[in-house]
């Protein structure tokens, strides 16, 4: 064979070889990328020397503020999931502030909290956003976080939540922790101070707040630059809320014995507090000063009214006993006769002894003046009046000898009233009387007869209502010897 011909065939023989190996590759499966893809972010923050990702933002509309909660977690669309989650980071920004311009300032009215640290110092917040596209694009940076040296900042650009509040109704909340209102009190200061409002959660004080008592019915504004004389907030048994600095409202208002009662405030900090009550409540009186109120259950006649207690008489035996001299009338209806010297028996027991229920109580003790005579109780004179539920005694001598008295006692006593006659059913009794016209003569119909109407027969019953004592005396603030 030629070498030419030689030639020629390995080349044939070549390019065979080639296209079989071509083919063959080409028949062999592509090699595809396995296991997880790279994660594109929105964005992202700076911690400790670390980088964490931005999956989960929501907008949370709060008063005059505005809250962004981030989370690392994604599909969080609430800001309890992410206040259940760790490590939830939250902005707070003014309203005011919101539009994407940089914004430096100190923490009033703004924060950021990261992992329960907030920011100490200087902080710097952006924040602008687009509820028609549903994005918001934010960015922050603090010096540090109190209780941590270490600085956080972040940025961000993407889709957000949007966080709705349910109301409250007969709650409270502190932030966002919530609980009942089980209560109410109003305390009616008679020196003029501020009106007390105390709304209780179960067997707490969850608030405790003052306003001035001509404010009942209105809205009373806070601002961060004005606090209403008078007003005063304390929360959770009596950590004071400072309003210096804070901003928001405050509405009492009375009516058929329901109170209702509404509250949000936001201090400086960017801490909230929120009550809603609408309910039966107690009234009472505070800041009481030397004096008797009393009420024996007669409408319109009787002894009913107040005095001045000038001083005070004390006789410390097998009991001790207190005599109270009554100093100018307040108030028509003083008692001008009979025994004028209201006298409070006590057994020695009940002396600094806290505030005792009289309704209760085994001590022996005894209030009398004029008409007004109760007593504890006794079984062998059962027929003797006794101290109702909620009456209350409190005697307190202090290391100098002076005495602080608070009385409030009622107890039942007979009234007559007249009313409509009823019978077995429970049915009016009527009965046929001539008609008169304005001048009290007999009408007479076409027959000249009278012309005759029915009209309820009426009859006289005994009722039992209240009798009142409201007493205090501060012998310290007096002129006792």
């Amino acid at each position: 064979m030629k070498q030419t011909e030689k030639i020629m065939k390995v080349s044939a023989i070549a390019s065979l070889i080639g296209v079989s190996l071509m083919v063959m590759v080409s028949c062999q499966p592509q090699n595809t990328q396995t296991g997880p893809q790279p994660e594109e972010l929105l964005g992202s923050f700076e911690y400790d020397g670390n980088t964490y990702g931005i999956r989960s933002v929501v907008v949370y509309p709060l008063g005059n503020d505005t809250q962004i909660w981030i989370s690392e977690t994604a599909g969080y669309k609430t800001v309890d999931e992410i206040e259940k989650s760790i490590g939830e980071l939250v902005i707070t920004i003014p309203n005011s502030k919101l539009g994407g311009q940089k914004e430096t300032f100190e923490q009033t009215g703004n924060f950021i909290r990261y992992d329960e640290k907030e920011n100490s110092g200087l902080c710097m917040v952006s924040c602008s956003i687009d509820k028609t596209s549903g994005n918001i694009s934010f960015e922050f940076s603090s010096q540090s976080l109190k209780a941590a040296a270490n600085a956080i900042s972040g940025k961000y650009s993407g889709p957000y939540s949007e966080h709705t509040e349910p109301a409250l109704v007969n709650q409270w909340a502190y932030n966002r922790k919530k609980a009942d209102l089980t209560s109410a009190e109003y305390i009616e200061m008679e020196n003029g101070s501020p009106s007390r409002i105390i709304l209780y959660s179960s067997d707490y004080q969850a608030l405790d707040f003052t306003i001035d008592a001509n404010q009942l019915g209105k809205t009373v504004y806070l601002t961060t630059s004005n606090v209403p004389t008078g007003t005063s907030v304390l929360f959770d048994d009596g950590e004071e809320f400072k309003l210096r600095g804070s901003y928001g409202s405050i509405k009492v208002s009375i009516e058929n014995e329901i109170m209702t009662a509404s509250l949000s405030l936001t201090n400086e900090g960017g801490k909230t507090l929120r009550a809603e009550y609408s309910g039966e409540f107690k009234k009472s009186l505070g800041n009481k000063y030397d004096r008797c109120v009393f009420y024996s259950g007669s409408d319109g006649y009787g002894y009913n009214g107040r005095f001045a207690i000038q001083s005070m008489n004390v006789r410390e035996d097998a009991q001790i006993t207190f005599q109270f001299t009554p100093g100018a009338a307040l108030q028509e209806g003083m008692m001008t006769d009979g025994n004028l010297i209201p006298t409070l028996k006590i057994s020695r027991s009940m002396l600094n002894n806290g505030k005792i229920d009289l309704s209760k109580t085994e001590d022996e003790w005894s209030f009398t003046y004029h008409t007004f005579q109760v007593y504890s109780y006794d079984a062998a004179q059962t027929d003797r009046p006794r101290a109702s539920e909620g009456s209350t005694l409190s005697v307190i001598k202090t290391d100098n000898g002076q005495y602080v008295i608070d009385l409030e006692v009622a107890y039942p006593v007979d009234k007559v009233i007249t009313q409509d006659k009823v019978d077995e059913n429970g049915n009016i009794v009527y009965t046929e009387v001539p008609k008169t016209d304005q001048f009290g003569t007999p009408m007479l119909d076409a027959n000249g007869d009278p012309i005759m109407e029915k009209v309820p027969v009426k009859e006289q019953v005994t009722i039992q209502v209240p009798a009142t004592i409201d007493l205090h005396y501060n012998s310290s603030t007096s002129n006792d010897k």
